[in-house]
């Protein structure tokens, strides 16, 4: 998917975020990842995935041990409250998103890594 001429997702972005996924796999046994957007998730799953397994709340009820959340100047508001949605179901402030920060591509993508709401032992306290 493409925006104008910068493409929605680069092989150095998905190689920086498929590092963190990495590391989740070595903490837990079996890590729950949820992604916003979900579709994000096509970009991870490859024949030698981690020892992680993909959440998309339609369609399992297992909670995110962890939540990929991808904001994009490209999105539109409409499309960016369900980060917001995201962040009260995960009781994190958007003044708080900043703590969570883990890739940037420029001034116009940004990607964070938020703990699930049972994660409690990654969770910033306020």
């Amino acid at each position: 998917m493409t925006a104008g001429a910068d493409p929605y997702i680069t092989d150095s972005d998905v190689s920086k975020l498929r590092s963190v996924i990495n590391r989740l796999a070595q903490q837990r046994n079996t890590a729950v990842v949820e992604f916003y957007p979900a579709g994000d998730a096509f970009f991870y799953t490859t024949p030698r995935r981690p020892r992680i397994r993909f959440s998309y709340p339609l369609f399992c009820a297992r909670q995110a041990d962890w939540h990929v959340v991808h904001v994009s100047s490209r999105f539109t508001p409409a499309f960016n409250r369900y980060v917001l949605e995201l962040l009260n179901g995960v009781q994190v402030e958007e003044a708080e998103l900043p703590q969570y920060f883990i890739h940037s591509r420029g001034d116009s993508d940004q990607w964070f890594l938020i703990p699930g709401i049972s994660n409690t032992e990654f969770r910033r306290r306020r």
